[in-house]
């Protein structure tokens, strides 16, 4: 049906030559070029048309590659933005140069973005060791292990540190209250952890496992063990009943049994042998929290 419609629609035709075409726009935009008034010519040939837009399609037709030629040096490009980019070399404006390529901008902050591209390795080193990083603020932290003086004192006991940070979180251990054990080093800050934990020195594990035969004194413990059951793989201390599926809590439990250096929140029981690691962790008690107005949800 639709090829039937082409039977029923008039042909039109040019009286000059044999152009037909069924779309009006199309015929009246041929006609312009049988006018004999206001041609354009093409300056490489004695092509001629009454159309711009002709014109320009024609004149691709002269186009061989790279056309388009710097008047100051013998760079040649098709592309008049890339010419213009180009021409920027040559203006007396300050410019800035990549010293690895041949790059040129006018602009620092593209040149910085540039020199990203060169980067195979990591790129800000430590001149006293191979520390190396790809972030600055990663160097700048390294760079406080070097340090020989610790410039930052509690004013309330003997502490010092090189780290603004780690005196911050020092410092709440002066204001929160803390419980402490008599029997060993443990401590925290809450309540309920603390009088689990006293249960390890009375040997009491009133707490058993519904699968199997494992007993505990720590609610905590039995549900990462129930875990195992669910899951198939387990790590199970060597040296307590603690058990758990999660590698990570593993980790940070047989902190608890090393005589290494170990950094601990001073707002939770959280332990890590890294410092950086501290770091990161301290940042979930900065955050503000939502309470409920009608309960202690938070």
């Amino acid at each position: 049906s639709a090829h039937l419609l082409t039977h029923e629609i008039s042909h039109l035709k040019c009286a000059h030559c044999d152009y037909v075409t069924m779309v009006r726009s199309n015929f009246t935009r041929h006609l312009l070029t049988h006018k004999t008034t206001k041609h354009l010519k093409c300056v490489q040939c004695d092509y001629t048309t009454a159309s711009k837009a002709y014109l320009k399609k024609h004149l691709f037709t002269h186009q061989t590659t790279k056309d388009l030629k710097c008047a100051q040096c013998d760079y040649k490009t098709m592309n008049k933005d890339k010419l213009k980019r180009h021409t920027l070399i040559h203006q007396t404006t300050k410019h800035s140069k990549c010293v690895l390529c041949d790059y040129v901008t006018t602009r620092k902050g593209n040149l910085k973005k540039h020199l990203l591209s060169h980067q195979t390795t990591k790129g800000f080193k430590c001149v006293q060791c191979d520390y190396t990083s790809a972030y600055k603020l990663n160097l700048k932290k390294h760079l406080l292990t070097h340090k020989t003086t610790k410039d930052f004192k509690c004013l309330q006991c003997h502490y010092v540190t090189n780290d603004k940070l780690d005196l911050v979180n020092h410092k709440l251990t002066h204001t929160r209250k803390h419980y402490k054990c008599t029997q060993c080093k443990y401590a925290s800050f809450h309540k309920a952890r603390y009088n689990d934990h006293l249960l390890i020195h009375q040997n009491i594990r009133n707490l058993k496992c519904d699968q199997c035969d494992y007993k505990t004194f720590s609610k905590g413990n039995l549900r990462s063990h129930q875990q195992i059951h669910k899951t198939g793989k387990s790590y199970q201390c060597t040296q307590c009943d603690f058990a758990t599926h999660f590698k990570n809590k593993y980790n940070v439990h047989l902190l608890t049994h090393t005589t290494a250096t170990v950094f601990k929140c001073a707002q939770c029981d959280y332990a890590s042998w890294c410092r950086a690691n501290l770091r990161k962790h301290v940042i979930i008690h900065r955050t503000k929290h939502l309470k409920c107005v009608q309960c202690d949800y938070t």
